[in-house]
């Protein structure tokens, strides 16, 4: 078959036809270039390691020193500027450059003339809720960078025959566990 007999099909607003088939970008590497990206790959996959461990180091460290402020006000504001910190350098140590947040049309604060201006922002109280499903180590750390929240767990307890429901507070070494889904019973 040849284009002509998908002309047929072309998009009458632009002219593109979608069974066109894509031209490539660039030319394939081949011989010494091949082998040298990919050496170089792995040379830069070795050497974020040890800056993702220092990220952890200097984050663990400063879990510690921020109950040097004493009160808790300022506690809580040296917490929220070192985890911003913290997760921001393990999340660009990533590479993960960009997030988009999306506002559901059903949430009660949605308004549509500021959504299409890009005016729409999240805002959220301190008691507020966050519900999120987090199916990516960088989702744990966006989170923590965008809003400080205390993550917690559901914990059950069954002793005697009685039940107990509750959250538990994730520390800092299970927040680790918990982004890289290494979670003990």
């Amino acid at each position: 078959m040849t284009d002509r007999e998908f002309s047929q099909f072309d998009d009458p607003a632009n002219g593109l036809n979608p069974f066109t088939p894509l031209e490539p970008a660039g030319k394939p590497l081949i011989g010494w270039k091949l082998y040298l990206r990919k050496f170089l790959s792995v040379v830069l996959v070795f050497m974020r390691i040890p800056a993702l461990l220092l990220i952890v180091f200097v984050d663990l460290l400063l879990v510690v020193h921020k109950y040097f402020f004493i009160i808790p006000y300022l506690v809580r504001k040296a917490e929220i500027n070192f985890d911003n910190l913290c997760s921001f350098m393990f999340l660009k140590c990533s590479s993960f450059n960009s997030f988009s947040e999306e506002i559901s049309p059903k949430d009660k604060e949605f308004d549509f003339t500021k959504f299409q201006k890009k005016e729409l922002k999240f805002t959220f109280k301190p008691a507020d809720l966050i519900i999120a499903n987090q199916t990516c180590y960088a989702d744990w750390f966006w989170i923590r960078k965008q809003y400080c929240p205390v993550f917690t767990k559901a914990v059950i307890i069954e002793k005697d025959n009685k039940r107990k429901v509750g959250f538990k507070p994730l520390s800092i070494l299970e927040f680790y566990s918990h982004a890289f889904g290494i979670v003990f019973p």
